[in-house]
C-alpha cells in the first residue's frame, strides 16, 4: 500500500534519528492499516450481502418449479396475430442464420469450411450432436480443450482448426504404437543411465591409458636419445588434444545428466519424442507396406505427399531432437510402425476397411483408403440452354477474366485463317488451364475448376451458365435417355441437381416431376430451376393428393436414395466413423422401403427405373439389385460403378431396370381385367338409378378405358 501510494520514497530521505520524523512515520504505517481493515470490511460486506441474494434467487427458483411440477399443465391456444408474430420472428431468424452462413468448396451454403470438417471427424466419438450443429461443437470443443491445454483463444480459429487436423491425421497411429511403445518407455529409463555411464568411463579410462602410453613413450625415447647424445622434443601437442577429448567428454556428460533429469521428471516431453520418432520412421513402414503397390497412382500420390510432409517437417525439427540424449534417441528407434495395421496408416476405422476389402480386395482398398484422404476437386455443368458448348463457355470466361497477352495477340493475327480457327481454341484452352479451369474427360458437359471460389458471388453462376455438380453426378444422370414428351419423375430429389442435368433433354415438351420429404429442399430447387431456365418441371411433396393419379404413368424414374456416403468421404470425412453393421443394415432397410414405394408410379411397357447411391459398399448397391430382381422380376439394362479417384470424381453408383416383355404383358392384361371387373361392379350397382343420358354416357367411358 505504501508502495502505492508513494510513501515509500517520502520515508527514504527521512532521518530516523528524529523523533517528529518516527512518530510521522508510524503513524502513516499505522493509517494505512486502518484503511486497508476498514477496505476488506467492506468487501466481505459486499460479498456477504451479494451471496446471500444469490441464495434468495436460487431458493424462489426451487419454489416456483416445485409449483409448476404441482399445477396441472394448461395448453394456451395462440391467436392468430401471436402466430404471425412467431413466424415473423422464424423467418427473421432463418435470415440471421443464412447471411451467418459461409460457403464451401462447392459454392453451396456450410457452417463449417473443408479443414474444420476434418476437425469434426475426431469429435465425432465424443459429440454425438455434431451433424445436427457442428459448428457449435467445435467451438465448445475449442474452448474446452484447446484453450486448457494450449492457450490458444478463440480469436484464430485457422490455427485451431489446423492443429486439430494434425491431431486428426495422428490419432489413431499413436493409439496403437503407444500401446507397443509402452514397455520400451518404462525399461529404458534406468538402462540408459547405465549404459551411457559405461559408456563415459569406457571413453574416460580410454583416454587416460592412452595419456599414460605417451607419457611413458617419451620417456623411452627420452633416455635412449640421451643414450646417443641427443635431447628429444616432448610431444605436447598430443597431450593437449587427448586432454581437451577428455574435458569434452565431461562436459558432455554433465550435460546429459542435466537433461537427463529434465526429459525423464515431464511425461509430456515423452509422448513428443515418440510422436517426433514416428514422423521420422512413418514414411519408412508406409513405403514398406505399399512397395509393392507401386504401379498404383494412388499409391505413388500418397509416397510423394509422405515424402514432402514428413521429410521437410523433419528438417525443420532437427533442433528440436539434437540436444536430446543420443542413448534415447537409439532406443526409441526401436519403436516403428511397421506392425500396425493397414487401417490405422491410412486413417481408416477398421469395420469401414474390412467391409471394402470385402467387396474390392485390399489392393483397391487401400487405394479407396488413401483417395478419402485427399481434398475433393471442383467440377461443374454447363448449361447447354445457355451455353453452346463447353468452348464457347470457356471462351467467354478468358475474355472476361483472363485475356490474352499482346504478344500472343500479334503472332496470332499473323497466321494464316486455316490455322487461326484450330489454334485458336487451343490457346484459349491452354491458357485457362493456366487459368484453373480445364474440361473433363468423362462427361460432355463437365469443366473443372483448380482454385476454389465463391461461385454464388460470380455473374454467370447467377444467371445460369453453369451449376456446380460433380463429374459422377452428372454421368448418373446421363443414363436417363428422356426424350421430349416424355414422364419423368425424381423420386428423393433434393435440391433438382440430377434433373437439371437431364432436363435440356426435353426441349421444354413433356413433364418432370419432383418429390421429396423436405420442403426446404423443393423451395432450393424451384430457385435453381429458375436461374437455369427450366419450366416444365413441377416440384410435389410426398403427401400431395396429384401425385398419386401418376401410378403406373412414368416413363422415367430417378430414385437416388438415401445411402452411406461412403463415396463422398473426401467432402464428409466425419462418414467414415458411421460405418456400422448397425447403421448399413439400417440404411438398406430404407433403400428398400424407398424403392418399392416409387416403383408403383413406373408405367408397365416401355418405363425404366433408375437406382442410385453415392455409396461404395456392394451392400448397399449390387446385393440391393439382386433382391430387386428377384422380388419384381426385373431386367438389368445397364449399370454404373464409379469409384473415387485423385483429383476425379467422387464414387457412386446407378443401374437402370425395367419389366421384360413378358412380365408387361402379364401386368397389362392383370390390370385390364381389374377395370372391366370395377366397370361391371359400379355399373350394376348404378344401373337402377341411371338414366338413359347417363348409361350411354358411361357405355363411352367403359369404351375408352377398354382401349387405353
Amino acid at each position: 500500500m505504501l508502495r502505492a501510494a508513494g510513501l515509500i520514497r517520502s520515508t527514504q530521505f527521512l532521518s530516523i534519528t528524529n523523533p517528529t520524523n518516527v512518530r510521522s512515520y508510524v503513524s502513516v504505517k499505522r493509517m494505512t492499516k486502518l484503511k486497508s481493515m476498514k477496505n476488506n470490511a467492506l468487501l466481505f460486506k459486499d460479498t456477504a450481502a451479494s451471496f446471500r441474494k444469490k441464495e434468495a434467487l436460487f431458493r424462489s427458483k426451487v419454489a416456483k418449479s416445485k409449483k409448476i411440477a404441482e399445477t396441472p399443465t394448461k395448453v394456451e391456444k395462440r391467436t392468430p396475430q401471436q402466430k404471425e408474430e412467431r413466424e415473423k420472428t422464424k423467418a427473421e431468424k432463418l435470415q440471421l442464420r443464412e447471411s451467418q452462413v459461409g460457403v464451401d468448396e462447392y459454392g453451396n451454403p456450410v457452417k463449417i469450411s473443408f479443414v474444420e470438417r476434418h476437425v469434426v471427424t475426431i469429435l465425432y466419438k465424443y459429440y454425438q450432436y455434431l451433424v445436427t450443429n457442428p459448428n457449435a461443437a467445435l467451438d465448445i470443443f475449442i474452448s474446452n480443450y484447446l484453450r486448457h491445454t494450449l492457450g490458444i483463444g478463440m480469436h484464430n480459429r485457422h490455427t485451431i482448426t489446423n492443429t486439430v487436423f494434425e491431431m486428426v491425421r495422428w490419432q489413431l497411429l499413436l493409439q496403437h504404437i503407444m500401446k507397443t511403445a509402452k514397455p520400451l518407455l518404462e525399461r529404458p529409463l534406468h538402462d540408459i543411465r547405465k549404459q551411457q555411464r559405461l559408456h563415459t568411463n569406457n571413453m574416460r579410462q580410454q583416454l587416460h591409458d592412452e595419456i599414460v602410453d605417451s607419457s611413458k613413450t617419451r620417456k623411452k625415447l627420452t633416455r635412449e636419445k640421451r643414450k646417443e647424445g641427443y635431447l628429444g622434443t616432448p610431444n605436447k601437442a598430443k597431450q593437449e588434444t587427448l586432454k581437451k577429448q577428455l574435458d569434452d567428454v565431461n562436459k558432455k556428460n554433465s550435460e546429459i545428466k542435466f537433461k537427463q533429469q529434465e526429459m525423464f521428471l515431464d511425461k509430456q516431453v515423452q509422448e513428443d519424442i515418440v510422436q517426433m520418432r514416428l514422423r521420422y520412421n512413418i514414411y519408412k513402414s508406409i513405403k514398406q507396406k505399399l512397395n509393392h503397390l507401386s504401379s498404383s497412382k494412388a499409391v505413388l500420390n500418397l509416397m510423394e505427399r509422405l515424402r514432402l510432409e514428413f521429410v521437410d517437417y523433419n528438417r525443420e525439427d532437427k533442433s528440436f531432437i539434437e540436444h536430446l540424449p543420443i542413448a534415447h534417441l537409439l532406443s526409441l528407434s526401436l519403436i516403428y510402425c511397421h506392425d500396425a495395421p493397414v487401417n490405422i496408416l491410412l486413417g481408416c476405422p477398421a469395420e469401414f476397411f474390412d467391409s471394402l476389402v470385402e467387396g474390392y480386395g485390399k489392393e483397391t482398398a487401400i487405394d479407396l483408403c488413401i483417395v478419402n484422404n485427399t481434398q475433393a476437386p471442383i467440377h461443374a455443368r454447363i448449361n447447354p440452354l445457355k451455353n453452346k458448348s463447353r468452348e464457347s463457355f470457356m471462351n467467354h470466361m478468358l475474355n472476361k477474366y483472363g485475356p490474352p497477352s499482346k504478344k500472343l495477340q500479334e503472332m496470332f493475327e499473323q497466321m494464316p485463317e486455316e490455322e487461326k480457327e484450330h489454334i485458336k481454341e487451343q490457346r484459349r484452352i491452354m491458357q485457362l488451364e493456366k487459368d484453373g479451369i480445364s474440361l473433363l474427360e468423362k462427361s460432355p458437359l463437365g469443366v473443372r475448376f483448380s482454385k476454389r471460389h465463391n461461385f454464388r458471388a460470380v455473374e454467370e453462376y447467377q444467371n445460369g451458365f453453369f451449376e456446380v455438380q460433380d463429374e459422377a453426378s452428372q454421368l448418373v444422370s446421363a443414363l436417363l435417355d428422356v426424350k421430349p414428351g416424355d414422364l419423368v419423375l425424381d423420386y428423393c430429389c433434393g435440391a433438382g441437381g440430377k434433373t437439371l442435368a437431364f432436363a435440356h433433354k426435353m426441349q421444354g415438351k413433356g413433364t418432370i416431376h419432383m418429390t421429396d420429404i423436405r420442403e426446404e429442399m423443393l423451395i432450393e430447387s424451384k430457385k435453381r430451376l429458375r436461374r437455369a431456365g427450366i419450366e416444365n418441371v413441377m416440384p410435389i411433396g410426398v403427401e400431395h393428393p396429384h401425385l398419386q393419379k401418376l401410378k403406373n404413368k412414368m416413363d422415367w424414374i430417378l430414385v437416388d436414395v438415401p445411402c452411406s456416403g461412403t463415396g463422398t468421404i473426401r467432402r464428409n470425412p466425419e462418414i467414415r466413423f458411421k460405418v456400422s453393421q448397425a447403421y448399413i443394415d439400417q440404411v438398406t432397410k430404407l433403400q428398400r422401403e424407398i424403392f418399392d414405394k416409387a416403383l408403383a408410379f413406373l408405367r408397365m411397357n416401355g418405363g425404366k427405373i433408375v437406382y442410385s447411391t453415392c455409396s461404395v459398399l456392394k451392400v448397399e448397391n449390387d446385393k440391393q439389385i439382386e433382391h430387386f430382381k428377384k422380388r419384381y422380376k426385373l431386367d438389368v439394362v445397364d449399370t454404373l460403378t464409379l469409384l473415387p479417384e485423385v483429383g476425379k470424381h467422387d464414387g457412386m453408383f446407378a443401374c437402370v431396370m425395367e419389366y421384360p416383355r413378358n412380365v408387361q404383358d402379364e401386368i397389362f392384361e392383370r390390370n385390364r381385367r381389374e377395370k372391366r371387373q370395377r366397370i361391371r361392379a359400379n355399373r350394376m350397382l348404378a344401373e337402377d338409378t341411371f338414366n338413359e343420358e347417363q348409361k350411354d354416357t358411361f357405355d363411352e367411358q367403359e369404351k375408352k378405358e377398354e382401349t387405353q
